[in-house]
């Protein structure tokens, strides 16, 4: 009975582990209208035939379009040895998420900048923006004893662009203040003397851009800051929910805002290296060849827009000219 308890034993010492197979955690973002959204960023949502795995999970919009035509690729490739998990994220979210090893790829109008282009894996640039503001109409008009500016929480839309169009004259008195507080003087805080609550800034960072085009609606912000085509169809949407906001969105761009997909390249298993190397093998060469992803995603999500200047020269950069 020894002998044979010994050899049980020793099988079970002596059998392989069981694979655990891991899946690939893809993050999108939840609010960015147009470019990876839910139904619940205020857009109307419509599905395809085939949807791929964000699709199926509630989420539209450009980037993810792009992101989606890849892994419905790789699920062909990997069949069921390829499990993928979406995971929805804000934009304060996404950079903490891709550094703990939360996510593996995050599909986000995400921009590029050389710290993320050195930790990350990346595609090319697969869209082109820039920072502009809206402002309520008509011109001035939000209650005075409000916050002026509103951003995006962890975008790079923050303090130092902020400043750049206070500068340049745009904000018109209400640079002023911002630039004294800027300079960490405390004089800004003389135009709200007689208010009951003041702010504690005149800027203020929200969580979401439903968030935002609710705040700047509402008057409780001046100036909505952000990346043009995620504002003018957030505030295009919201509209479209009932409440009254006459805006006019400037037509100038303040920066210039590289949208990439970005990848984990550290803790993680080989597993996922392996599948994050397919992935944007496979984004490459649909970015590339023709026809370029990057012209269904525009068809697709923007239906009746109409591509600018900047952005047809990045399509054509990408994937060379299109025959007519």
């Amino acid at each position: 009975m020894k002998a044979v308890a010994l050899s049980a034993a020793l099988f079970c010492t002596m059998a392989p582990a069981l694979h655990v197979q891991e899946a690939l955690m893809v993050g999108v973002r939840s609010d960015a209208t147009g470019m990876a959204h839910t139904s619940e960023a205020l857009v109307d949502t419509t599905f395809s035939a085939f949807p791929g795995p964000l699709e199926e999970d509630g989420f539209e919009g450009y980037v993810a379009f792009i992101c989606d035509s890849a892994l419905v690729e790789m699920q062909t490739v990997f069949g069921a040895e390829l499990s993928i998990e979406v995971v929805p994220l804000l934009a304060a979210e996404v950079f903490p998420a891709l550094r703990s090893g939360e996510i593996d790829i995050i599909c986000s109008p995400t921009t590029a900048t050389k710290k993320r282009l050195s930790n990350y894996i990346s595609s090319p640039p697969v869209f082109l923006s820039g920072v502009t503001y809206a402002q309520r109409k008509p011109v001035g008009e939000a209650a005075t004893c409000s916050a002026l500016v509103g951003s995006l929480g962890g975008s790079t839309s923050g303090l130092a662009l902020i400043a750049t169009i206070a500068q340049s004259g745009s904000f018109r008195d209400d640079g002023i203040i911002l630039e004294r507080f800027r300079l960490n003087d405390d004089s800004w805080q003389e135009v709200y003397a007689d208010c009951d609550d003041p702010p504690a800034a005149p800027i203020r960072q929200y969580d979401s851009h439903v968030d935002l085009a609710k705040a700047f609606c509402s008057g409780e912000i001046k100036y909505y800051v952000g990346d043009y085509e995620i504002v003018a169809l957030t505030l295009q949407a919201y509209r479209k929910t009932g409440p009254t906001c006459e805006y006019a969105i400037s037509d100038r761009m303040f920066s210039e805002e590289r949208y990439v997909i970005l990848g984990n390249t550290y803790r993680t298993s080989p597993e996922k290296i392996r599948f994050n190397a397919t992935f944007f093998k496979i984004l490459n060469r649909q970015i590339f060849f023709q026809p370029s992803i990057l012209d269904k995603a525009f068809e697709d999500s923007c239906p009746k827009g109409q591509a600018s200047r900047k952005l047809k020269t990045l399509y054509w950069a990408m994937r060379g000219h299109v025959d007519e």
